[in-house]
């Protein structure tokens, strides 16, 4: 098998069988095949897939989970199953857009024989497929190494990804994360680099979310802290510095949006406490001492009492 698409699926039922059309269209001259991942949804989103593998018995395999086994450990199952030379990633709720998307991709990495990864462009759309905008990359540029992906802001969308199999060595560490896709990135770029190929093939889905920015951005931030924890160990420290100057410029943006939410508030009101509850927890946790400091001046003293018994 020349390519295996990996598809990771839970309650998708809205999007799975846009996504897997997106990959059945594919024209290429080699095998590919599509491995879905389904971890036990409660909606119809596994009799969709078992719809589909009936029609395509051949290009289907499907992974069933018997429970919900969670994201990570369900994607690490899914990559274990694929076969392919090169692996291909679609979640079931992103989608590709042009059939000639794996075949443009294979061609370019049989022509870059040291690229471990290729990835491109797509759309960024909302729940129900509407466009907002297109990823932005940071540079333009024909290779991209460890380095832009520890000093960049995510530039790599997942629904974009080709890598090659013998790339990628699944560490322990992995089922541990949120970020799999990402931690899959940094893995194969200590094999060889990334390059880009510019041409919009996909769409990356935004959801609408009951959660709050404030709380996505502090997910988003710890998720980010515990990744870059494995790798720093994983790759014998040789991005150290790299990783700490990544991790400093994330502390101040989320200390930065604190201060900025705080002040937004009238001065004691609930959400001027709330956010400076939540501020004074982030310089603690961070060990921002001096800031802290300088905050702790701002701060009546009584408030600033019954947050420090409080933390």
């Amino acid at each position: 098998m020349k390519v295996s698409v990996c598809m990771i699926t839970y309650n998708h039922e809205e999007f799975i069988e846009q996504a897997i059309k997106g990959v059945l269209d594919q024209k290429t001259d080699f095998d590919f095949d599509l491995v879905i991942g389904e971890d036990y949804s409660t909606d119809k989103t596994r009799q969709i897939i078992l719809d589909y593998k009936a029609k395509y018995p051949e290009k289907i395999k499907l992974l069933l989970h018997d429970s919900n086994i969670g994201m990570m450990p369900n994607f690490q199952a899914t990559l274990h199953a694929c076969q392919g030379e090169y692996i291909a990633i679609c979640e079931g709720d992103d989608y590709w857009t042009d059939p000639h998307k794996l075949q443009k991709q294979v061609e370019l990495l049989k022509l870059n024989s040291k690229a471990s990864i290729c990835f491109h462009p797509v759309n960024l759309v909302d729940a129900g497929g509407s466009f907002i905008s297109e990823s932005k990359i940071f540079e333009l540029k024909d290779e991209y190494t460890t380095l832009d992906l520890l000093n960049q802001e995510w530039f790599v969308m997942t629904c974009s990804i080709m890598f090659r199999k013998n790339y990628l060595t699944i560490p322990s560490w992995f089922v541990s994360i949120k970020n799999g896709d990402y931690a899959l990135q940094l893995i194969c770029s200590l094999k060889g680099d990334l390059i880009y190929l510019n041409h919009v093939m996909g769409a990356y889905r935004v959801h609408s979310s009951g959660v709050s920015q404030s709380l996505q951005l502090e997910k988003n931030f710890y998720a980010l802290l515990i990744l870059f924890k494995f790798f720093n160990k994983y790759s014998d420290y040789k991005f150290k510095n790299v990783i700490e100057n990544r991790k400093s410029r994330m502390r101040t943006w989320l200390i930065n949006y604190y201060v900025y939410e705080t002040l937004k508030h009238k001065y004691l009101s609930v959400g001027y406490l709330k956010n400076y509850r939540k501020l004074f927890s982030m310089t603690k946790i961070l060990n921002f001492n001096h800031l802290k400091s300088i905050l702790h001046l701002s701060i009546p003293p009584k408030i600033y009492k019954l947050y420090k018994s409080n933390n």
